[in-house]
C-alpha cells in the first residue's frame, strides 16, 4: 500500500507511488485566493483555471483557450468537433472576405443547406464551370453557366418582366421571342440584328435602324402577306414617295397621284363596273369647281333587244327633272353587211336624253360604246349644262353596225351633280363606265 505524506513545509500532499483518488460524499472545493488553479505534470504547468472578475478563463499551457462571460464563452483557437446542433444563432464577427472556397469567415468542405432566405451583403460567386442555379420546388427552371459564353436558361422557359406578358423566350432552337404588352424600346445607339426580326406589335427605334445598304431597298420589302385594301382607292389614301429621287421619303395622297397622272389632262373621278343585271347606272358627286369639263367613256350591254340608250342629269338625291327640259339632237348612220347605209336624225325636248336607238343584245355579243363630253357642268347653272358625244353599236350579223353623234342641253334648274344611264326597257346586262375631269 502506497504511503500518503502531508508536507506542511512545502504545503503538499504527496503519494510515494500510484494514483491518488479523492472520493468523498460531498463536494470537492478548490478555494484559491490567488485566483489561479494550476494543473501540472512533474512540476510543469500544462493548464490552469483563472478567475477574472468572477468569470472563468481556461488556459492550455499559459495560453487562454476559453474565456467565459456568464453563460457566454469565447474560444481563442480552432474548434474541431463532430456534429454541432444549436438552438440559437451561430455567428462570427470575423470580417475576412472570401476569395476562394478555402478562405472567408465561414467555411465548409461540404454542401450548405438553408431552409429560409439567404441575405448577402456583397457578391455571390459560383466558382465552378458549368455551375447551375435551380429554381422551384422541383428545380424545373435552371440557369447554367457555359464557360466563356454566358448563362443558359433551360428548355423554352421564359425570363419574365413585370408580369408574364412581358418576356424573353427561346421559343424554339432557332427563334428568340421577345414579348411585350405594348412596345419594345431599343435605346442603344446601334442595334445589330443578324437574324429575322418578327414583331407582332409595335417596335419603336429611338435611333435610326441601319440596314446593310444604308437604306431600306425595294428588294427588302415584302408586301405579299399584307391585307388588301378591299375597296377602290380614294383621294385620301396615302402612298410613300421618294421626294425628288433624293432619298427623302415623304407621303402623298392618291389625289396628288391622280393629278400627276392626269398631267393637266384627264383625272379619273368616278367609275362603275358590273357583270350583273342593273336597272340603271348612276355616277354622282363628281362635279366640283376644280374642273370645267368632264369626259365619260363607257360600254353598256342591254338585257333585251331593240332598246334605246338614254341618260339624265341627277342631283345629290338621285332625283331628276320630269319636265321636258332635256333638249337633244341625235344623228345616226346604220350600215349592213352589204355596205348599204341609211341615216336618221331627231331633235326633241323630253325627260331624258337619247343617245343611240334600236340597240340589240344578240346573245350578249352586241354593245353600246360611247364617248361623251360634258361642257361647263355646274350645279345651279342650267345655261351651261351641255354635252356632245359619239357612239357605236355593234349590231347583230344582219344589221352590221350603228354609228351616231349627238348633243344636248338641260334647260331647267336641277342642281345637277351626276348622271344616270339606262335603256328604254329592260335592264343593263353588264357595263363598265368611268368619268374623268378635264383639268383647267
Amino acid at each position: 500500500m502506497a504511503n500518503i505524506e502531508l508536507d506542511g513545509v512545502n504545503k503538499k500532499i504527496k503519494v510515494d507511488s500510484g494514483d491518488l483518488t479523492l472520493d468523498i460524499p460531498g463536494d470537492i472545493i478548490l478555494d484559491a485566493d490567488g485566483g489561479d488553479v494550476f494543473v501540472k505534470d512533474a512540476g510543469t504547468t500544462f493548464g490552469s483555471l483563472t478567475n477574472t472578475s468572477g468569470n472563468l478563463i481556461i488556459k492550455s499551457g499559459t495560453t487562454a483557450a476559453a474565456t467565459f462571460s456568464g453563460a457566454n464563452v469565447t474560444l481563442a483557437g480552432t474548434v474541431a468537433s463532430g456534429a454541432i446542433t444549436s438552438s440559437g444563432i451561430v455567428k462570427t464577427d470575423d470580417a475576412t472576405d472570401a476569395t476562394s472556397t478555402t478562405d472567408g469567415s465561414l467555411q465548409t468542405d461540404g454542401g450548405l443547406s438553408v431552409v429560409k432566405d439567404v441575405v448577402l451583403g456583397d457578391d455571390l460567386k459560383l466558382l465552378s464551370d458549368s455551375s447551375v442555379i435551380a429554381f422551384g420546388a422541383d428545380g424545373d427552371t435552371t440557369l447554367t453557366h457555359t464557360d466563356g459564353t454566358g448563362l443558359t436558361l433551360n428548355s423554352t422557359n421564359k425570363l419574365c418582366f413585370n408580369d408574364a406578358t412581358q418576356f424573353i423566350q427561346g421559343s424554339s432552337g432557332t427563334v428568340l421571342s421577345i414579348g411585350a404588352t405594348d412596345e419594345i424600346d431599343l435605346t442603344a445607339t446601334a442595334v445589330d440584328l443578324n437574324g429575322t426580326l418578327n414583331v407582332s406589335g409595335v417596335a419603336t427605334f429611338q435611333a435610326a435602324p441601319v440596314f446593310p445598304d444604308g437604306s431600306i431597298a425595294v428588294a427588302d420589302l415584302d408586301i405579299d402577306g399584307a391585307t388588301d385594301i378591299g375597296a377602290d382607292i380614294v383621294d385620301a389614301d396615302l402612298f410613300v414617295i421618294d421626294d425628288g429621287a433624293g432619298g427623302t421619303n415623304r407621303k402623298t395622297t392618291a389625289a396628288r397621284v391622280k393629278t400627276y397622272i392626269g398631267g393637266g389632262g384627264l383625272v379619273k373621278l368616278a367609275s362603275s363596273k358590273s357583270s350583273d343585271d342593273t336597272g340603271a347606272v348612276t355616277l354622282d358627286g363628281f362635279t366640283s369647281a376644280t374642273y370645267d369639263n368632264y369626259r365619260v367613256i363607257g360600254l353598256f350591254v342591254p338585257a333585251s333587244d331593240n332598246v334605246d340608250f338614254l341618260f339624265r342629269a341627277v342631283n345629290a338625291s338621285g332625283a331628276y327633272s320630269t319636265s321636258n327640259a332635256y333638249s337633244w339632237n341625235y344623228d345616226a348612220r346604220r350600215t349592213d353587211n352589204s355596205g348599204s347605209a341609211d341615216y336618221a336624225n331627231a331633235a326633241h325636248a323630253d325627260t331624258k336624253w337619247k343617245f343611240g336607238d334600236n340597240v340589240n343584245r344578240d346573245a350578249g355579243s352586241d354593245y353600246m360604246a360611247l364617248d361623251i363630253t360634258l361642257y361647263e357642268w355646274r350645279t345651279n347653272d342650267t345655261s351651261r349644262l351641255m354635252w356632245q358625244g359619239n357612239m357605236i353599236n355593234n349590231q347583230n350579223a344582219n344589221a352590221g353596225f350603228h354609228q351616231g353623234h349627238g348633243g344636248g342641253k338641260l334647260t331647267s334648274n336641277i342642281d345637277a351633280t351626276g348622271i344616270s344611264f339606262f335603256f328604254s326597257s329592260g335592264d343593263i346586262d353588264h357595263h363598265s363606265v368611268s368619268v374623268f375631269g378635264v383639268s383647267k
